[in-house]
């Protein structure tokens, strides 16, 4: 049997055909090219502080438990055990809890934000960025280089940097005296806001560590009777019977704060130690943690005796507590920081 195929037929199918192609070539075209465009704006995002959008989950986890514990601890904790010392002391105690609680919040509050506001940026790159208007970094490329920075210069940045600048992948900049990249404050840590992050650390560990204690003397109020306060729920200046489903909501705001608050405690407690102990020894964090790892490397290339494995295991579980106590917030990771 023989299929004849109409002329117009197979012109029209032809055409079809070529259409089809074409808008093919034109579709992986332009997908290309939308590539190439999100390659280069990422390439040339720089980071200058920590406003600068995408923002962090870390960044937004912090501020919503800043807001949400400053709200339950001005309008139901300070009311509630404002209420409980004039009850116990027959006279008007309240100010001074009240000056302290507004002092810590506030002071967290303008250090955080100054710490997230600075921007680390080495010297010389800032000089370079005046100069030109926009700081566009270069692609790096490794065929060439073997490290970003090499004798004080940056391949990215295309500018002389100062001995402790390290340029940073996320921020894509290089930082001077470079400590960390912080997570909560979304934001590089360095020499030029160093000392505001460590104001800001302590200010959140003194206030997660007031509420807790708070949390704890409120929970004993609701389980012993006449320890400190009435058996009125004062909210702002409000006062509620303390009994039924008050209490019930009651007690698991106290309960879920408590918990809250004890994990933020030994975290910022942790941190504020770590900090302290690498001034004494004078390393930044990013130099500790790079040290850590050489002796690693080494004790691994020489395990030939059983005090060479030893070593090695002791140290890689050393370098791994490090990096999950750190981890939270300081992440000096070869996939961040490009020496």
């Amino acid at each position: 049997m023989t299929i004849q195929i109409h002329p117009k037929e197979n012109q029209n199918h032809q055409s079809s055909i070529l259409l089809d192609t074409t808008t093919t070539t034109t579709t992986k075209t332009t997908n290309n090219q939308q590539q190439q465009q999100q390659q280069q704006q990422q390439q040339e995002f720089v980071r200058y502080n920590g406003w600068n959008r995408p923002f962090h989950y870390f960044q937004l986890i912090g501020w919503t438990i800043y807001i949400v514990f400053g709200f339950i601890n001005f309008l139901l904790f300070i009311p509630n055990m404002s209420s409980s010392i004039d009850h116990h002391n027959n006279h008007n105690n309240v100010l001074p809890f009240l000056i302290y609680n507004l002092f810590i919040y506030l002071m967290h509050f303008f250090t955080h934000i100054i710490a997230s506001t600075i921007n680390p940026i080495d010297n010389n790159v800032l000089a370079k960025y005046s100069e030109q208007k926009q700081l566009k970094p270069k692609k790096f490329d490794r065929n060439k280089h073997e490290h970003v920075i090499e004798n004080q210069f940056c391949y990215i940045c295309e500018s002389n940097v100062d001995m402790k600048s390290k340029h940073c992948s996320i921020c894509n900049k290089c930082v001077s005296n470079f400590d960390h990249h912080c997570k909560w404050l979304n934001n590089c840590v360095g020499g030029k806001n160093y000392h505001w992050f460590v104001l800001s650390m302590i200010t959140a560990l003194i206030q997660a560590l007031t509420i807790l204690v708070t949390a704890i003397l409120l929970i004993i109020s609701l389980h012993v009777k006449d320890f400190m306060q009435t058996s009125k729920l004062v909210i702002v200046h409000y006062e509620f019977d303390n009994e039924g489903t008050i209490k019930i909501i009651w007690s698991i705001i106290l309960y879920i704060t408590l918990v809250v608050s004890t994990i933020s405690t030994l975290l910022l407690l942790h941190l504020c130690i770590f900090h302290i102990f690498l001034n004494i020894i004078g390393e930044s964090t990013y130099e500790f943690v790079m040290r850590q790892r050489s002796l690693l490397k080494q004790a691994r290339q020489s395990p030939s005796t059983t005090m060479g494995k030893n070593e090695s295991t002791s140290m890689n579980r050393q370098l791994q507590q490090t990096k999950i106590n750190i981890g939270h917030d300081e992440q000096p990771l070869q996939r961040e920081i490009i020496r």
